[in-house]
């Protein structure tokens, strides 16, 4: 046996130790999983589909004259699996959940053409206490995916603005209106650009409007979670 191949043999050999020890638990049940997945068959099979249909209305309300689309993959379920890992991924400081949901989020997207991901970037305090960005985690796994590029610098924050989630759905569109600038390296790109939450779609709407201003060819708005 090479010493790579040993290497590699007690290397499988930890890593399987430790899985047994520390065994990745599904968001829905608790039940042992694979360590690359996060949720069983039986609760992924289960998760509230989004309102796209709800969702694309409510997008054309605001966004008349932008050429830019939307979708999400799940409904927002509060106290239930969707919440738990968003909250996980947001709030939880445990990042490495991301690329695992932007796997999943890759199936209901994959039929779509698009050159590159760009995430919504946060604002530089948020990052500086989060220590990551939740949507670049996402796109990291979409990714791996579509087996298409991230672009993380597509979008860049002009100023600071308020957490949303605290806003009316007036404020909110005032709050980030003009909040984003687009790098010029996306003019001629179909763009998919990732968030984890889309709600009245105030954000998404002002990072879409910046990708096209820039000249981005196609923008499709992608969000883990749709909460109406």
């Amino acid at each position: 046996m090479s010493k790579q191949t040993a290497f590699e043999f007690a290397n499988g050999l930890v890593l399987a130790g430790l899985n047994i020890l520390f065994p990745t638990l599904c968001f829905g049940c608790e039940r042992a999983v694979q360590p690359s997945d996060i949720l069983c068959a039986s609760c992924l099979h289960r998760l509230p589909a989004a309102d796209r249909e709800g969702l694309e209305k409510q997008w054309h309300t605001h966004a008349e004259t932008c050429k830019a689309r939307v979708t999400a993959c799940w409904a927002y379920d509060a106290d239930g699996t969707v919440q738990a890992i968003q909250h996980a991924l947001k709030y939880g400081g445990q990042p490495w959940i991301g690329p695992k949901v932007g796997r999943l989020m890759g199936r209901v997207v994959r039929a779509e053409n698009v050159d590159v991901i760009v995430p919504v970037p946060l604002a530089r305090l948020r990052f500086l206490e989060r220590g990551y960005n939740q949507s670049e985690r996402l796109a990291a796994g979409l990714s791996d995916g579509l087996n298409r590029p991230v672009l993380p610098g597509g979008l860049r924050r002009t100023r600071h603005t308020r957490g949303q989630a605290s806003l009316d759905r007036t404020r909110r569109q005032t709050n980030v209106r003009g909040a984003f600038e687009a790098d010029p390296e996306v003019a001629g790109q179909r763009i998919l650009l990732v968030d984890d939450v889309v709600t009245t779609g105030a954000t998404l709407l002002a990072a879409a409007q910046a990708l096209l201003e820039a000249g981005a060819a196609d923008v499709l708005a992608l969000a883990m979670a749709y909460a109406p």
